[in-house]
């Protein structure tokens, strides 16, 4: 038991244990502004799927506009 208490109070293990949380803490901070930045690159992907859905919904009413205005004619 006192070799156990030892190697955990030796200034080696104390040493890589700080450096190890810091390790952690960075890393943690990189995965998360990460995370962030590829949350809003999904975003902005969407929101571009949506206009470009959009453009093509006004094109097909548009075109069905179009179509029902040509018919109304041919039958007056």
């Amino acid at each position: 038991m006192e070799q156990l208490f030892n190697y955990f109070t030796s200034p080696d293990t104390l040493i890589s244990f700080i450096v190890f949380v810091f390790w952690l803490g960075a890393t943690y901070a990189t995965f998360n502004s990460k995370q962030k930045e590829l949350e809003k690159r999904i975003e902005k992907i969407e929101d571009l799927d949506l206009d470009s859905r959009l453009t093509r919904m006004e094109a097909n009413l548009d075109w069905i506009r179009v179509t029902l205005e040509k018919l109304e004619k041919i039958h007056l």
